[in-house]
């Protein structure tokens, strides 16, 4: 069972954005090209749309370390002389850890011939702990 009110949250922060922005849609580590210790790319922007600033920045800080989350919300505002709102970030860290916990528990049940790294796992393990306390 998929819990689709998880996204309102989110829905709601893209609904009232004051500056709508473009964004890459899935942007993580693994879509940003590091040459020489400086990034020289970014690709894959097949989920690029419309939306919230904080869209991006939460994609990329629950999907990797929490330093180089916080270094990238650092220079972002750095950079545009624009702040961000913790908590606009932190709902979706949310939403995307519970989409990926579920796509998890999918992959599990339905394609056990597929071998999930165990950090993912790990990951998902924390997730549906924090569900169901």
């Amino acid at each position: 069972s998929y819990d689709l009110t998880k996204h309102r949250s989110l829905c709601e922060m893209e609904a009232h954005t004051q500056s709508p922005s473009i964004v890459h849609g899935d942007f993580h580590p693994g879509n940003v090209l590091v040459n020489d210790g400086r990034v020289s790319g970014i690709i894959d922007f097949s989920f690029a749309s419309v939306s919230d600033k904080h869209s991006d920045l939460g994609r990329f800080m629950g999907r990797s370390n929490p330093a180089l989350g916080a270094a990238l919300v650092e220079n972002y505002q750095a950079k545009t002389h624009i702040s961000c709102d913790p908590q606009k970030i932190q709902v979706v860290v949310d939403v995307f850890k519970y989409v990926e916990y579920k796509y998890v528990e999918y992959m599990q049940s339905n394609h056990p011939e597929i071998t999930i790294p165990q950090s993912v796992l790990q990951a998902s393990a924390l997730e549906a702990a924090k569900l169901k306390a």
